[in-house]
């Protein structure tokens, strides 16, 4: 069965802030804006680890096919469901309400497949840090950031806002106050201090304001190239 129907577009609304912000994604917090706002993580691989944990475990003791291995696996398939859910309706919310505040938002342009690379390597030439890589690929994955992405894009171009990716590279040791850019600004997670100006903030602060300004000139180079078409 094929059904198809005509959805009207909403009514447009003029952004409750006209102004353009740079969000920077992380595992600390869900993310960040140019503004200072931070958006707690909700952290549902902690919630809900324990229970994950039992169940695998009493999945593991139970002879496969057995009914006792088909309740628990029932049982399993559910909370990983109900996770599913939650992330998905908190994804929701979120980008919505960015996209109804903001004219504009600017992202960075996160390759998650790369980001959460096993660090095992080989027995010739093993990895390091492992547990801790394990630990971080987990909060990403917790996280989904590609598919806050999604979200945001299509409902900025829903709701006639702007929106761009931008290249990550850098946006963390760059100061946002004079450019200077390397590791040693960034000398502890949480703070940024640049070693030639001085200046100093909350580092996903700062790199929330240097997606901003990338953001704002890939809107610039794009205008200018439909002007000149």
């Amino acid at each position: 069965i094929s059904v198809v129907c005509e959805v009207a577009p909403p009514e447009f609304r003029p952004a409750t802030e006209s102004q353009r912000v740079g969000l920077d994604w992380g595992t600390t917090h869900f993310y960040t804006l140019s503004t200072g706002h931070h958006e707690r993580n909700l952290r549902l691989s902690q919630k809900y680890g324990s229970r994950l944990r039992v169940l695998q475990r009493s999945l593991a003791r139970k002879k496969p096919g057995s009914h006792n291995w088909k309740n628990v696996k029932r049982q399993l398939k559910g909370l990983y469901a109900k996770i599913a859910r939650i992330r998905k309706d908190w994804h929701h919310r979120q980008s919505t309400e960015l996209v109804r505040k903001y004219e504009s938002i600017f992202v960075e342009d996160l390759r998650v497949k790369n980001l959460t690379k096993s660090s095992k390597g080989t027995i010739e030439e093993p990895g390091k840090m492992v547990r801790q890589k394990s630990g971080l690929n987990r909060s990403i994955l917790d996280t989904s950031p590609g598919h806050f992405f999604q979200l945001l894009a299509y409902k900025c171009d829903w709701y006639q806002r702007g929106f761009a990716k931008v290249p990550a590279q850098n946006t963390s040791r760059e100061c946002s106050a004079c450019g200077h850019i390397s590791k040693e600004n960034r000398k502890t997670q949480d703070t940024f201090a640049c070693e030639q100006c001085g200046h100093c903030e909350n580092a996903d602060v700062n790199a929330a304001k240097n997606i901003r300004s990338r953001g704002n000139a890939a809107l610039a180079a794009n205008v200018g190239r439909l002007a000149r078409a």
